[in-house]
């Protein structure tokens, strides 16, 4: 299973987004994903797809026919799916993302906490204490981590491989 984080216009509303998620991963062959409500205004999907593969075809989708992608404006893989807590985002960055990054990489690292029990600056101080390679506001890549209520999501991710309508 391959997740995606999508942010949706609040205008547009939940049911608008998900019907238009089902409607986009069932043209890309995806018969059975699942959409959950993180928080308001976005989404975790679940898909058989591959995420990258589906940011792609939508910045396809989106220059041949803008109107298509009206509900959701973000779309992001979701690498590695995690509790929401420090203890176990460590772990998930220290066994599954660090052995993506060599010494000489560089990175930006993004945080993100709607989560009252995960303090923003102390995990991103853990991070980046795991974290090989260095942090540089002009890297190429970028480490993100968003915690929510029920999940937390890591992933290491290049400028292309995040779908937002209008870039």
């Amino acid at each position: 299973m391959n997740y995606l984080c999508v942010s949706y216009d609040s205008n547009a509303g939940y049911f608008a987004a998900k019907n238009e998620i089902v409607q986009l991963l069932r043209a890309m062959g995806d018969q059975k994903a699942e959409v959950e409500l993180l928080a308001p205004g976005l989404l975790l999907v679940k898909t058989n797809n591959v995420s990258r593969k589906v940011t792609e075809e939508l910045h396809e989708r989106y220059v041949n026919d803008p109107e298509s992608i009206k509900a959701t404006f973000q779309w992001i893989p979701a690498d590695f799916l995690c509790a929401p807590s420090l203890t176990d985002i460590k772990s998930t960055v220290r066994e599954e993302l660090n052995f993506l990054i060599i010494p000489t990489d560089t990175y930006r690292l993004s945080v993100v906490s709607v989560n009252q029990n995960v303090n923003e600056k102390e995990l991103r101080k853990t991070v980046l204490g795991i974290l090989r390679g260095k942090e540089s506001e002009t890297a190429q890549h970028e480490v993100r981590i968003e915690v929510y209520n029920e999940n937390a999501f890591v992933c290491y991710l290049r400028n292309k491989d995040i779908f937002t309508r209008g870039k």
